[in-house]
């Protein structure tokens, strides 16, 4: 009976965190499992007592969504540069060290120890909400 109590208060506690995030992403996710998958390290799931399913799928789907918005912005508002000078402030841009500073700014380490987590964020979103509303809709 203990342990009903404890686990029903680790979900509470867990179900509040993931709610702060919510509103510190400004995103509401229907499928609050994503993003607790998003926040699922690899190193998680070998120390984990009952099966989870890691963040690196969705990191995978969260770069190409990254990539895309990033492209996207720089492809309209860089008319005159060459694809070159594009592809070289992208790759700058959606770097593991710039996505671990928004990480770090969004104060992701509060939700989880890995700070590098930005693109499997970003790939719950875009497989919560879908592609189409990832389109630099991001708030200002």
């Amino acid at each position: 009976m203990n342990d009903d109590k404890t686990k029903g208060s680790e979900k509470k506690r867990q179900n509040r965190k993931l709610q702060q995030l919510e509103k510190r992403l400004q995103i509401t996710f229907n499928n609050k499992s994503l993003l607790r998958r998003a926040l699922t390290h690899r190193s998680f799931v070998n120390e984990s007592p009952v099966p989870v399913k890691d963040n690196e799928r969705l990191e995978y789907l969260g770069d190409s969504v990254l990539a895309l918005v990033v492209n996207e912005y720089l492809f309209k508002s860089f008319e005159n540069y060459p694809e070159g000078d594009l592809a070289k402030i992208k790759s700058a841009v959606v770097s593991e060290v710039m996505l671990a500073n928004v990480a770090i700014n969004l104060n992701l380490g509060d939700f989880t120890a890995n700070h590098t987590l930005t693109g499997a964020v970003e790939g719950s979103r875009a497989a919560n909400e879908g592609c189409t509303t990832c389109k630099c809709s991001r708030p200002k």
